[in-house]
């Protein structure tokens, strides 16, 4: 589209940047008797996408399973993105034990969010950097973590990669993975 065209071309509301794809989600579970399961998935998040989110669980259970040769789910480049998002009692993810998560080359970027008793069960990998970036956020949620997550350095000293933020004193987080923060 042209300049007085811009957000009508990018399916943006108005008030969005029209560099931007705001808001988008690749794939949302909202149905509680629902359990899926995918075996073969590349999920990508692009440097045009902002305030988007790779796969919501708002009701049901989703198991990314390692049957397939594909499994992986990026953010490279986004703003404020979040890889995976579990929403409510009735939702869970379990992520498999070769499943690559990675948040590169962006800002503000969230790899799993835990919120109101969603549970993540993560046996995959989760590789977060990028300046403001945080690879779990726990808002009374649950997260158990036998995986491994990196979060990288941050090029801005005042907006450093965190590894496990919890926002709520509510929600439980069990570990037995492994947590390199400032490291690659």
């Amino acid at each position: 589209g042209t300049a007085g065209n811009a957000i009508n071309s990018t399916g943006n509301k108005e008030g969005n940047d029209a560099d931007k794809v705001e808001d988008a989600m690749g794939i949302v579970l909202d149905a509680a008797t629902t359990a899926m399961t995918m075996n073969d998935y590349n999920i990508f998040l692009g440097e045009h996408a902002k305030n988007s989110v790779g796969i919501m669980i708002q009701k049901g259970n989703l198991t990314l399973n390692n049957a397939g040769k594909n499994n992986k789910v990026t953010s490279d480049g986004g703003i404020k993105n979040i890889l995976f998002a579990v929403d409510g009692t009735n939702s869970t993810l379990t992520i498999g034990a070769n499943t690559e998560a990675e948040l590169k080359n962006g800002f503000g970027q969230v790899g799993m969010l835990a919120n109101n008793s969603g549970k993540i069960i993560n046996n995959g990998s989760l590789a977060a950097e990028g300046d403001g970036t945080i690879g779990v956020i726990l808002n009374k949620g649950i997260i158990t973590n036998t995986g491994n997550i990196t979060a990288g350095n941050s090029s801005n000293p005042d907006q450093p990669g965190v590894g496990i933020y919890q926002d709520n004193i509510s929600g439980s987080i069990s570990h037995t993975g492994n947590i390199n923060v400032g490291t690659h």
